[in-house]
């Protein structure tokens, strides 16, 4: 639909002195075409009312007469922008899969009729809410707050919830888009896929799909391979990273089971989308289920689906081996995967058929399976977390994803990474003693627990320059907690003397200002020094910054 934003400006008899409207002055010429002429003769309004609504090019647009300061004449405004926002809106209500738009915060902007009615809600109510205050979400678990943070999508992921303002449950499948204009993030996108429509859906996609591959398979290719993360997107130069990541790289065009192994926070699914990125089968649909997530009770209708009448309320539906068709399934942390329904994937796995619950027919299945866990494989299997025969079924290959501790060379370019991918434009610049803090510190929650440190910093930072004032106090105390309080702790490779002389030195000044809550003065007097001999000191090892920072957290 064309925007008309136009501005007229008419002499006291009403007629064309001047007309503003880039589209129409590059189009024939039309200021010279109604030139002098009667703004009647350009399009129907009321002259002698001050607005109202009329059709300009066959389409609705409003219209606003107002006196012109500069002379005896009159300005017209016309624009359809209204008609056009309203337009869309209606089409948007039209369909029957929920959708959310939220600003780049995730402030609710629209909710369409689908959404409102499928999650018992009142959409008068929710815009302008925070996703979080209309329901019990958080960052790392709704979908939409998902999306936005990474700034890439996320695609079909199941929950199950109540919303704030509905006692009703609601399972549906989720997928996060950002909105960019000029590469700049400007909105998020939710699209709500219920259980009722899901069916109605899937046909719809049917035919949409045979349609684009009948019409251009390549672009749809493009399309799909762009949905998901892909090893460009790994981030490190670790050796133990990089040997798994070429690992993933080498097996991703096979159809081989692949367990990824690694602690939270360290990136299974970012390694599991990019072979699915990488792989064959890249065309068709990555669907991921955190088996930790979803009730027992629960997870075997999602994976299979279910037939009507297999339980009370039970409906038709499809399960995410079928979605997962020709494409991959992923298991986040199989680990918390019931053994009884562990039994019925292996058998899936050898068979490469399954039934749905209630079901009698059985449905053949063509899907990769990549699991992840956090813990050692030798660990499930001894708790007997994992049935051993699925274990060797799904381990064809194991890749190792080493924790964040283990990586400290890779610290400063996650952290530069984050930096420009979330600090929304702004140049920040970090100092020396933020970055040793970070790679001293043990990062139990691992790149996840980075980024959160980063959007911290960013979020506290008063100015330009991050300083150790704008790190998380758990990371400050952390450090204190591990310094080393004994010479025998210090490192002390093939150096000189005068390089042990000096690291010795600046552990004993460190030791002295942590005992005095870094007072300078009480420090010097316990060291034996004058106040301005350890001033200089510690300049010289470059912990005036250092010091500052421990000052204001303690205080």
């Amino acid at each position: 639909m064309e925007i008309y934003n136009i501005i007229i400006i008419l002499d006291s008899t009403y007629r064309i002195i001047q007309m503003s409207q880039p589209h129409l002055d590059a189009e024939n010429d039309v200021n010279a075409k109604f030139m002098g002429k009667h703004i009647l003769s350009f399009i129907d309004i009321n002259i002698d009312s001050k607005e109202g609504n009329t059709i300009f090019n066959n389409l609705p647009v409003k219209y606003i007469i107002i006196d012109n300061p500069n002379n005896d004449g009159f300005i017209v405004h016309i624009s359809n922008a209204l008609y056009q926002t309203t337009f869309y809106k209606n089409i948007l209500d039209l369909l029957n899969i929920g959708i959310h738009i939220t600003d780049r915060s995730g402030y609710i902007k629209f909710t369409n009729k689908a959404a409102e009615k499928g999650e018992f809600l009142n959409r008068r109510l929710i815009t302008g809410k925070h996703i979080t205050d209309v329901y019990p979400l958080t960052s790392e678990t709704s979908c939409i707050l998902r999306t936005l943070k990474n700034r890439k999508p996320l695609l079909n992921v199941y929950d199950t919830f109540v919303s704030n303002y509905s006692e009703q449950p609601i399972s549906s499948i989720n997928s996060g888009y950002p909105i960019f204009i000029d590469d700049i993030l400007v909105a998020g996108l939710s699209i709500v896929r219920f259980n009722k429509y899901l069916q109605d859906a899937c046909n719809e996609l049917t035919l949409l799909n045979d349609f684009v591959k009948k019409g251009s398979t390549l672009t749809q290719k493009l399309y799909n391979k762009n949905l998901y993360y892909s090893f460009d997107d790994l981030i490190g130069k670790d050796e133990k990273f990089t040997s798994s990541k070429k690992l993933a790289k080498r097996i991703a065009k096979t159809d081989s089971s692949v367990l990824i192994y690694g602690e939270t926070g360290t990136g299974k699914e970012l390694f599991a989308q990019s072979i699915h990125s990488a792989s064959n089968r890249s065309d068709n649909e990555f669907i991921a289920i955190n088996c930790a997530a979803i009730p027992e009770g629960l997870v075997e209708g999602i994976l299979f689906g279910t037939e009507k009448g297999s339980f009370t309320g039970s409906t038709n539906k499809s399960g995410l081996l079928e979605k997962a068709n020709k494409g991959t399934l992923f298991l986040d942390e199989i680990n918390s995967m019931s053994l009884n329904v562990q039994s019925k994937l292996l058998r899936v796995l050898q068979e490469k058929k399954y039934m749905k619950v209630g079901g009698t027919k059985e449905i053949p299945c063509d899907v990769r399976v990549i699991s992840s866990t956090n813990e050692s494989p030798e660990h499930m299997l001894k708790s007997r977390k994992i049935r051993s025969d699925l274990y060797y079924r799904i381990n064809t290959i194991t890749i190792p994803i080493p924790p964040l501790r283990e990586r400290k060379d890779d610290i400063c370019l996650l952290y530069d990474f984050f930096i420009n991918k979330i600090s929304y434009d702004r140049k920040l610049k970090t100092s020396d003693s933020v970055i040793e803090i970070l790679k001293s510190y043990d990062w139990p929650g691992n790149i996840r627990e980075l980024l959160h440190t980063v959007e911290y910093a960013i979020s506290v930072c008063e100015d330009s320059y991050i300083t150790t004032r704008d790190i998380p106090q758990s990371i400050i105390k952390y450090n204190d907690t591990h310094e080393s309080d004994t010479y025998e702790s210090l490192t002390i490779d093939n150096t000189s003397l005068n390089n042990i002389m000096s690291k010795y030195e600046k552990h004993v000044i460190l030791n002295s200002l942590k005992k005095h809550n870094y007072n300078i003065t009480k420090a010097a007097k316990e060291l034996g020094l004058h106040r301005q001999a350890l001033q200089y000191r510690i300049k010289k090892h470059n912990l005036t910054e250092f010091i500052e920072g421990k000052k204001s957290i303690n205080n």
